[in-house]
C-alpha cells in the first residue's frame, strides 16, 4: 500500500511535467506519446506472448493466449511506423474515448471518493467529449488540451497523495 501511494506521487508529477512538455510543443510531444504508446504495445505483446507460451496457457484458446498480444504487437509498430499522420487522426479518437470512459468508470465505481477525485471525473469527461468533437483540429489542438489536462490530473494526484498522508 505504501509503495502505492509512492507511486501515485511519481505519477503525479511525471504527468505534471509531460504536461507542461506538451503545452511548449503539442505536435512533437503527441509525437512522443505516440512512439511510447507503440513501444509499450510492441512490448506487451511480445511479454505475453513469451509469458502464455511458457505457461503453456492451454484452456485460454488460442484467440486468447496469441491473438489480442499480436494485434498489439502489429498496432504498437504500424504506430510507430505512421505516428506522423497518425498523431493528428487516431491518436484524438483513442484518447477522447479514454478520457470520457474513464471519466465515468471514476465516478460509477468510487460514489464515496474525494471531491478532488470526482472533479477530474468530470473535467476527464468534459475533456474526451471536447477532444472528440474537435478532432479535426489535430495534434496541435490535441496537444495543448492534452497537456493542459495532464498538468490538472498532475496537481490533482499529488494533491490527493498529501492529503492521503495525514
Amino acid at each position: 500500500m505504501k509503495q502505492n501511494n509512492i507511486l501515485n506521487l511519481i505519477l503525479g508529477i511525471i504527468l505534471f511535467i509531460v504536461g507542461i512538455a506538451l503545452l511548449a510543443n503539442p505536435v512533437g510531444g503527441m509525437e512522443v506519446i505516440i512512439l511510447i504508446l507503440g513501444i509499450i504495445m510492441i512490448a506487451y505483446g511480445v511479454i505475453t506472448i513469451i509469458s502464455n507460451y511458457s505457461k503453456r496457457m492451454e484452456n485460454s484458446g488460442v484467440f486468447g493466449a496469441y491473438t489480442i498480444p499480436v494485434i498489439a504487437a502489429i498496432l504498437g509498430i504500424l504506430l510507430i511506423i505512421f505516428r506522423g499522420p497518425t498523431a493528428g487522426i487516431v491518436l484524438p479518437l483513442i484518447i477522447g474515448i479514454w478520457m470520457i470512459v474513464n471519466g465515468v468508470i471514476t465516478l460509477i465505481s468510487a460514489p464515496n471518493s474525494s471531491m478532488a477525485s470526482k472533479i477530474l471525473a468530470i473535467i476527464t469527461v468534459i475533456l474526451g467529449i471536447i477532444v472528440l468533437i474537435c478532432m479535426a483540429a489535430g495534434a496541435n489542438f490535441l496537444g495543448t488540451l492534452l497537456g493542459i489536462f495532464l498538468i490538472i490530473f498532475g496537481i490533482i494526484t499529488v494533491v490527493q497523495w498529501f492529503s492521503g498522508k495525514k
